[in-house]
């Protein structure tokens, strides 16, 4: 997200791969950071010529099962427009498509190289030059063969694809399992998408997971809220949308809630997208409500709808997963309990009831609430945990004497969450309930990770 300074102009962040340059922050969130994480997208990328459209698409098929994040391209001289210094751990190239030929010959090093061709005599009498360590392999060929030839390429016994790390989407449900298979499908193309939900139901993290699978997941994530725009002066506004784009170049940009952003924001965000870029990102968007609803209530312009909106993806909140009730109360209170320095306490079906009694109010971030709460009451002690969520909500009884001076923070996470939850992630109106401005709450967000 953008960082701004109290006079309201944009401060330069520094953001990954385009470090120095103004903007918004930016990560590749869902995979491991740092070096190692760079590296192993870029050894499961693969780059595919491929002349014959109906070949091409069978192949991007079988390749993308295998766990590659494949581009595909009919000719080299479209690859190299688009993405002209581009580092794969896999080429497979048609030496018959546009252009191949010459690409070959001004490489050095052909060690991740595999060429098609239609019989080895092709080569000798075109009198192209192979760059050292290409593998040719002559058609018609078997799909499991090239399967073989790719992964010995990759240095790998097999790419396996990526899967998200975060409890939320680790599921049972049929209903889930088939939304996070059509969005991994979805990933791979360059829509829009709307994803949908109740706060607290992994909807970031869906997100993330979408941009980890797509071919973008080399590139830049970044995200713009209203908070973010609301803190720019009205004269920057323009350019503060600008940098975002262009901090999300190629990569994907996370719109946060649009039909929360008055008519003046929404414009300038339209004027973003209509903005000539040859290198433009994919737009995601996170939404309490159908953005088409949103329209019908009058507080999203249709425009952005249409822009947005392409493919939509709707989470379901908790109290509708049954299957997922007891694993998602483990997970989380293994979380809760390594954030609080317990040990995790042991959840059973009879505790996991419990938690659910009241339907989840706030989903993750309700759950976690309670758990924290009675983690931090009850010394990590699970029979103590158990006592204590059974007691009425409203829990009358003495409170434990460690809880005023040691645990302040933790009460004003719960109040935040509790409030978050009441407005059903509306943060301008949580903000005025609470008695705070709509950026003391932000930073407040992003200090207990309420994401």
């Amino acid at each position: 997200m953008r960082r701004s300074c109290g006079s309201g102009r944009a401060r330069p962040v520094k953001t990954g791969r385009r470090a120095g340059r103004p903007g918004w922050e930016s990560g590749c969130p869902g995979r491991p950071s740092g070096t190692e994480g760079i590296r192993e997208v870029m050894q499961r990328r693969l780059l595919l010529i491929e002349s014959h459209r109906a070949l091409r698409m069978e192949l991007v098929r079988a390749l993308e099962n295998l766990g590659f994040i494949v581009e595909a391209f009919a000719g080299a001289r479209a690859f190299r427009e688009r993405d002209p210094v581009g580092s794969y751990g896999v080429e497979v190239v048609d030496l018959a498509a546009e252009g191949v030929r010459e690409w070959l010959e001004t490489r050095e090093e052909g060690d991740k190289t595999i060429v098609l061709v239609s019989g080895p005599e092709v080569v000798s009498s075109a009198g192209t030059t192979l760059p050292p360590g290409s593998e040719i392999l002559c058609k018609p060929f078997s799909i499991r063969t090239l399967e073989t030839r790719v992964l010995l390429r990759s240095g790998r016994s097999r790419a396996a694809p990526f899967e998200t790390r975060d409890p939320v989407l680790q599921t049972r449900e049929p209903g889930l399992l088939r939304l996070l298979e059509r969005a991994r499908r979805l990933a791979r193309r360059d829509v829009s998408i709307a994803i949908e939900g109740e706060l607290g139901t992994g909807r970031r993290a869906l997100a993330e997971a979408i941009h980890a699978w797509s071919a973008r997941a080399v590139h830049p994530f970044a995200t713009i809220e209203r908070a973010d725009l609301e803190s720019v002066a009205p004269a920057g506004l323009r350019e503060a949308v600008h940098e975002a784009v262009a901090a999300a170049s190629r990569g994907t940009l996370l719109v946060v809630e649009p039909s929360d952003f008055p008519p003046r924001l929404q414009e300038e965000l339209l004027a973003g997208m209509r903005r000539p870029d040859p290198h433009p990102p994919r737009w995601l968007t996170i939404s309490r409500t159908p953005l088409d609803q949103a329209v019908r209530e009058g507080v999203l312009m249709l425009e952005l709808q249409y822009r947005l909106d392409a493919a939509r993806l709707h989470l379901p909140a908790f109290r509708e997963r049954e299957l997922d009730r007891l694993d998602l109360c483990r997970s989380l209170a293994k979380r809760v309990a390594k954030e609080l320095g317990e040990p995790a306490p042991e959840i059973d079906g009879e505790l996991a009831k419990l938690l659910a009694r009241d339907g989840f109010p706030g989903n993750r971030l309700g759950l976690e609430s309670r758990l924290r709460s009675g983690l931090i009451r009850g010394g990590g002690r699970s029979v103590a945990l158990r006592d204590l969520l059974a007691e009425d909500s409203e829990r009358a009884g003495p409170a434990s004497t460690r809880l005023p001076s040691l645990n302040l923070k933790s009460l004003e996470r719960d109040t935040i969450v509790r409030a978050l939850s009441h407005w059903d992630g509306n943060r301008t109106r949580a903000s005025e309930s609470l008695g705070i401005s709509v950026r003391t709450l932000r930073n407040k967000i992003r200090e207990y990770g309420l994401r």
